[in-house]
């Protein structure tokens, strides 16, 4: 798939450039929203009238999704594929949906290429990938078809015809084609690789930035300056951990399963990549209930299901999707549930939400506003979370208000009843993810300062926003600004200040935990973080 092999490449040259340029990412000038949605009429026809005939429909399609026919009583119920013929005018991409009778949906990609603009597909039902964010509003009795023309997001708007039919149920199981995946435009090859590659970077600064406050229970405000413009030396030059080297392992998945991998496939790679020490509490509960025959979603149900370590995974699926959040959540449900549940799936949810979104041309200076649309479920702690936190930023609060009110209500509560790991859950870091997309006003070393600074799981948070703002930047290439140089003076001793002990307000596991670098998480303290 197209961005799997966009994203392999970004990422070996942001290793690359990472070294060399000391982990540098994109300063972000460009924050964007969806276009909006146009009203239009929509086709709908008999499946008879498929049967042996077709039916063209006009529309136009752009950077916008746009439905092109709904074909009523199609007789999935009975069937195990379809054969369809498909015509299309011009050079596209649609989605074929089957739809059950009660309402559930699954897609396929169709991609028109200049030299093939003529398809008769023979297609299993079993080859259609689940799509939890389409809201079908028909259920007809047998289920039926709904073709949907998918933008690429940065073409310009024209006019099609596509022909559909004849279309025939086949009682009979057939193998599956290959995958088909949108390119997009051959011209939006160099701009998807600059957001991907800023995204990659974005994530390891980010987590590099917040290292040394994890587990802080309380906001590092006086820090605020210096990680506006560099690193805290110690991290400089420090190795990976589970955030990147989850996603790096995670591609390899993919690029030897397909699009159509499989979550067991994923838990079988951490069992053969990392050691048992590598991975924290809920990766490890996870593989042991899958060796006592667990399978997913149970075996993501634990003390540590609502976690963030969903979410720490999720950026890679954005990365994949390329402006397609329905595409992202689909590669959440089969990750997620592996590890998580509750809070900790929906955080994967946002994430995964926010990097697609990212790639769309956009204007709206709020990412959490546009992402919480699109996540599919909109009532939920998660959300109310992060509703809570836009409401103190509109009211004019300041973000040490709407940092103590987040911390009453959400964290407070985690804290009374896990008081060893509540710096941990996907809840309260949500919050704090939340605050500083909105109070560092898409400014890079601002976002990323301040989630590194607010504490908590600062590593995770910080990486999560840099991977947000990398792919929102619109630099040619990936300078190293002053955010990411190093700070000559700025070594360990520097954070234990005469007469202050940082360690006092960190968890009582983590007190003296200042190992060398090259020790801690991913590095063989699983056992303090996620």
């Amino acid at each position: 798939m197209r961005g799997s092999r966009l994203f392999r490449t970004a990422l070996m040259e942001g290793m690359d450039r990472a070294v060399s340029l000391g982990l540098c990412a994109a300063i972000v000038v460009l924050l964007v929203g969806p276009c909006p949605a146009r009203a239009a009429a929509v086709q709908r026809v008999l499946a008879s009238q498929l049967a042996t005939g077709t039916v063209s429909v006009e529309y136009s399609t752009g950077p916008q999704r746009e439905v092109a026919l709904i074909v009523d009583g199609a007789g999935l119920t009975r069937a195990k594929g379809i054969e369809i013929g498909l015509e299309s005018q011009k050079p596209t991409q649609v989605r074929i949906y089957t739809v059950s009778e009660f309402g559930h949906s699954w897609y396929r990609y169709v991609v028109f290429t200049p030299g093939n603009l003529r398809r008769k597909l023979v297609l299993p039902l079993a080859s259609f990938d689940p799509d939890p964010l389409q809201k079908i509003q028909f259920s007809p009795p047998g289920g039926g078809l709904k073709i949907v023309d998918c933008p690429g997001y940065l073409r310009e708007s024209f006019k099609n015809r596509l022909t559909v039919g004849p279309l025939r149920m086949l009682g009979a199981p057939v193998d599956p084609p290959a995958d088909e995946v949108p390119p997009g435009p051959e011209a939006d090859r160099d701009e998807l690789y600059r957001k991907i590659l800023g995204g990659w970077i974005g994530k390891a600064a980010g987590g590099a930035a917040g290292t040394p406050f994890e587990g802080d229970l309380t906001p590092a405000w006086k820090y605020l300056p210096r990680l506006r413009t560099g690193l805290l030396g110690y991290v400089w030059g420090m190795g990976p951990d589970d955030d990147t080297s989850f996603e790096v392992q995670h591609l390899l998945v993919v690029q030897a399963k397909g699009r159509r991998f499989t979550g067991l496939d994923l838990a079988e790679s951490w069992r053969n990549s990392f050691a048992y020490e590598y991975l924290w509490k809920t990766e490890r509960h996870s593989l042991e209930n899958l060796a006592k025959g667990i399978q997913p979603p149970k075996c993501g149900e634990g003390p540590k299901g609502e976690s963030l370590c969903a979410r720490i995974r999720a950026d890679l699926w954005g990365y994949l999707s390329l402006g397609d959040p329905a595409q992202a959540i689909s590669f959440v449900a089969r990750d997620a549930p592996l590890s998580n549940s509750g809070a900790g799936l929906r955080d994967a949810e946002f994430v995964a939400t926010a990097v697609s979104l990212a790639f769309r041309p956009q204007t709206v200076p709020e990412p959490p506003e546009a992402t919480l649309a699109a996540v599919p479920v909109a009532k939920s702690p998660h959300a109310d979370v992060i509703r809570k936190c836009r409401d103190d930023f509109k009211a004019g609060r300041s973000i040490e208000e709407a940092y103590a009110r987040l911390k009453k209500e959400t964290f407070d509560p985690i804290s009374k009843r896990d008081p060893t790991d509540a710096w941990v859950y996907a809840l309260p870091n949500a919050g704090l993810v939340t605050l500083a997309l909105l109070y560092g006003r898409g400014d890079f070393a601002q976002t990323v300062a301040l989630a590194a600074a607010l504490g908590w799981d600062s590593d995770c948070n910080a990486g999560t926003v840099g991977a947000i703002l990398g792919v929102l930047g619109t630099d040619k290439g990936i300078p190293a600004p002053p955010l990411l140089q190093k700070q000559q003076d700025e070594e360990r001793h520097v954070f234990q200040e005469p007469g202050v002990d940082r360690e006092a307000s960190r968890q009582p596991q983590r007190v003296a935990r200042r190992e060398p670098v090259g020790v801690g998480r991913g590095h063989g303290g699983g056992e303090h973080d996620p």
